[in-house]
């Protein structure tokens, strides 16, 4: 499914809605049944004073109309124009947006659409606004120069959704009471999807890690375990991927964020089996049929990464680099 936010807006208040693009892939692909392929939500904010009309309340809906011959649904609604020019910051634009966003429930449950989970559509993008909010969405291209080297570019049509990969991730993690209750919780997950979809999820698994191929998440791994080779650097990868998508590239933006996020004790070895040990649960022990990791090894092979991206650094910059981390772990073991 596709979810676009679009603006209407003077241009006083043009640039204060110039991340709109971002968030739209940040909930594009999401699934809310089979009534709806496309969704537009503007937002509506002009000047009083320019166009002759009062400054309605953010949240009023000025326009609402289903397709059904499309599968489409927009909806337009008002973003108060006094509130949105006093806003100062990022946060507090979509703090607007977010609080207009749900006064527009009742009017498009109203409309009645058959095969769309409304209140999950409304969970689903509250909770986005929030994360991005929080600035715990960080568009991936911002963050890599280069991908690693050693890496075949994987097919589109194998891989699995990324918005559906990490949905996956968190739902298991919000259910998990350890690291280890969450790969079950993943294995069993994945059993139930289709084949095509197990061997999916290694691709994307595979594509996500390589991401994380960093000297900045080389040196959290140095600072937190206390020392890195090729086996423990991946593992540690694995640990930072199975906390979510806005915690993974938070990590990888900034390493400092890990000081207070992050939970040490456990083996992200586990992770790397996912796939198969779904495969074979949904197919049988005895299945001849190739394991997704096999699969996936012609196109990316851990042991092939060669280049780390970003930028360089020396062991003894370290605590400067990166003061909160390294107080949080090496201070503790140095004393």
């Amino acid at each position: 499914m596709r979810i676009k936010f679009t603006k209407e807006t003077t241009l006083d208040l043009f640039n204060k809605l110039n991340f709109l693009e971002d968030l739209s892939e940040l909930l594009d692909q999401y699934s809310f049944g089979k009534g709806l392929d496309t969704i537009f939500i503007c937002l509506n904010s002009v000047d009083p004073e320019i166009v002759s009309w009062r400054d309605f309340e953010t949240g009023l809906v000025v326009k609402r109309k289903y397709t059904k011959s499309k599968k489409t649904l927009e909806f337009t609604y008002k973003l108060n124009h006094k509130q949105m020019k006093e806003a100062q910051t990022k946060e507090e634009v979509l703090h607007i947006i977010l609080e207009g966003f749900k006064k527009t429930y009742n009017e498009i449950n109203a409309l009645g659409i058959k095969d769309f989970d409304v209140d999950k559509f409304y969970s689903v993008v509250t909770t986005a606004i929030e994360d991005f909010a929080r600035n715990d969405y960080v568009p991936i291209e911002k963050l890599f120069v280069a991908q690693p080297e050693g890496i075949r570019e994987l097919p589109e049509e194998e891989k699995m959704k990324e918005v559906i990969f990490w949905e996956i991730i968190e739902q298991s993690k919000e259910e998990r009471k350890d690291f280890e209750h969450q790969a079950e919780l993943l294995i069993d997950k994945l059993s139930q999807l289709s084949e095509k979809a197990v061997v999916g999820f290694e691709f994307t698994f595979r594509e996500m890690l390589s991401k994380s191929y960093h000297y900045n998440v080389l040196a959290a791994a140095k600072i937190i375990d206390g020392y890195t080779d090729d086996d423990s650097f991946l593992y540690f990868r694995c640990r930072l991927l199975a906390e979510g998508r806005g915690f993974y590239f938070k990590a990888i933006e900034n390493p400092d964020y890990l000081a207070d996020n992050f939970i040490t004790d456990t083996d992200g070895e586990l992770m790397l089996s996912i796939a198969d040990k779904a495969f074979i649960k949904k197919l049988g022990e005895n299945t001849e049929k190739e394991l997704p990791r096999d699969v996936a090894l012609s196109y990316m092979n851990y042991d092939e990464e060669e280049s780390l991206s970003g930028e360089r650094w020396e062991e003894k910059d370290l605590p400067q680099r990166y003061p909160r981390l390294w107080e949080r772990y090496r201070s503790e073991s140095l004393a």
